[in-house]
């Protein structure tokens, strides 16, 4: 049989179930022998603006689909496919409870066995144009966010971005290893505005711009994480033994474990050798609502 095409316009393209299909498609389609290729230059996908796709099946009878193609839109459009699609799973549903905006492209590379889906192989980058903003339950909102996330049907195989949060830079890097995600980042900022995020009475006693690192490990059942500073700089106006001065330094710990499986969490915050403070939290609606705080002192420290 000698190859046949056809020119499409308008045409959908449900191509696996558990993926969001690719509406309003223009493309040509190519038939020779057993071998199908869809050339397209245009379609949409959510609200996704696809631009050239190769759609490809090299032996009907094999059934392996594979799809090359990039597509352009917003943040929250692309947290919306991997809710919508196998990535979610793949990546632990760790965007699950994330908000963004902003713009970005979507390079995505698929191989689909159409009689055994769940072997599905995927190589995919996105990337986010300067100027974006990233919400996360309970963290300091993050504002010009740039960077840049790849994933496979492994999860997130890496990712890098820069953004400004409490008033100063940071940078952030994403990793998967054999324990699950890792997540770290680092900064400076203005911790008095720690108070907008976490309203609770002793937050609006600290001040003053002081260094952080953040470092979280997302497992299947849960994220722990812990975030770190010297406090240098910072002002904390408390009673003895927890207050301080900018000029000295006072190494606080913050720790914390969510899980998926509970409405719950508790951070517990270790302010050098002076004490402790912990928090227990209740998650409703995305949001973290501080239910009672544990303020320990001198041999209370011990004890607990």
């Amino acid at each position: 049989m000698r190859t046949r095409s056809a020119h499409v316009e308008g045409a959908t393209l449900d191509y696996a179930n558990g993926w969001p299909q690719i509406d309003g498609i223009v493309a040509d389609v190519h038939l020779d022998r057993a071998h199908v290729r869809v050339d397209g230059t245009r379609g949409s996908m959510l609200d996704a603006v696809i631009g050239h796709t190769v759609a490809d099946i090299a032996d009907v009878e094999q059934g392996v689909l594979t799809i090359d193609g990039n597509a352009t839109g917003t943040a929250a459009t692309f947290l919306q496919f991997l809710r919508q699609s196998p990535v979610s799973a793949w990546t632990g549903h760790f965007a699950d409870p994330v908000q963004a905006g902003g713009n970005g492209v979507l390079a995505l590379k698929l191989s689909i066995p159409l009689h055994n889906i769940p072997a599905t192989r995927a190589d995919g980058n996105f990337v986010l144009a300067a100027g974006g903003d990233v919400a996360f339950p309970g963290a300091p909102p993050l504002a010009n966010v740039a960077g840049r996330l790849a994933f496979s049907e492994k999860g997130v195989v890496d990712g890098s971005f820069t953004a400004d949060t409490l008033g100063g830079n940071a940078r952030l890097a994403m990793s998967h290893a054999d324990d699950g995600l890792h997540i770290n980042a680092a900064g400076s900022g203005n911790f008095a505005l720690l108070r907008n995020t976490w309203p609770v009475a002793f937050v609006d006693r600290i001040s003053g711009v002081s260094d952080w690192r953040f470092d979280a490990t997302q497992k299947g059942d849960g994220l722990g994480w812990i975030v770190t500073s010297s406090m240098q700089g910072a002002t904390i106006d408390l009673p003895a033994p927890f207050g301080k001065r900018a000029a000295t330094a006072m190494p606080v710990r913050i720790e914390g474990r969510a899980s998926d499986a509970a409405a719950r969490d508790t951070v517990s915050v270790a302010l050098g050798d002076a004490g402790r403070v912990v928090v227990q939290r209740r998650i409703a609606g995305g949001e973290a609502i501080v239910d009672r705080v544990l303020v320990l002192a001198g041999t209370a420290v011990e004890q607990a």
